[in-house]
């Protein structure tokens, strides 16, 4: 006996209620209410929930079992199908993170690495001051060469020192997010075979004021791992 949305809407007990040709209303014995496609392709009996019965009507779950037949026509299994668009929602939806909020992902997993908070919130102020205005709000996967060039080079000969280790940081949040699958391709904030060609390389001075002590462990941290990458921009 094929159901009716009056029927449908009265049924409470736990238990599957057939409309035909596989599909089912399922009450769990908590009181959920959903949708149930039951199905054989090759030999395997599969089942494929369709929705809960409070965004869907009757005719709704019978649309949706209607093109899930047709996939089986073509020996398609619409489970494959639909965790396949679940799968490109996931990554088109990560793609949309933007650059803030992966940096903000960024120091919260690197935090234990600075040797102090005070150190942590000296490189927040930097993007803060530099270069959230330009691309904070934007995707990190949005970002490119053109976007860090316009952050970087006002204080490229101004502020050297500190154009330099931010742009190493914005590197690293760079890489960290193409690692969690919000971006793809190189990185635009790379110094050697990228940077080298768009910013000068400014000539040291012979003599050096003294660095303020609140950049003295920054200023050690960075020259070890330029030294150990052999891949820095200037200081």
């Amino acid at each position: 006996m094929k159901l009716s949305q009056t029927r449908a809407d009265k049924i409470k007990a736990p238990g599957r209620y057939g409309d035909g040709r596989g599909l089912y209303l399922q009450v769990t014995p908590t009181g959920s209410r959903s949708w149930l496609l039951r199905y054989e392709l090759r030999g395997r009996e599969r089942a494929m929930g369709l929705g809960p019965c409070a965004d869907f009507t009757l005719d709704e779950a019978r649309e949706r079992a209607r093109m899930a037949r047709q996939l089986l026509k073509d020996d398609i299994d619409p489970l494959f199908v639909a965790h396949e668009k679940r799968a490109q929602a996931a990554q088109a939806s990560a793609k949309l993170i933007t650059f803030q909020q992966a940096a903000d992902r960024y120091f919260e997993i690197h935090k234990a690495k600075w040797k102090s908070k005070k150190h942590g919130t000296l490189l927040q102020s930097r993007l803060a001051e530099y270069i959230f205005p330009v691309m904070g709000s934007l995707p990190v996967a949005a970002v490119d060469k053109t976007l860090v060039l316009k952050a970087i080079q006002p204080i490229w000969q101004n502020k050297n020192a500190t154009a330099s280790r931010t742009l190493r940081l914005v590197k690293g949040i760079l890489d960290y997010a193409k690692v969690n699958g919000w971006r793809d391709g190189d990185n635009p904030a790379l110094w050697v075979g990228v940077m080298e060609h768009a910013l000068p390389t400014l000539k040291s001075n012979n003599h050096h004021s003294a660095l303020p002590f609140a950049d003295v462990y920054d200023f050690m941290e960075q020259r070890q791992v330029r030294l150990q990458q052999g891949n820095r921009p200037p200081d």
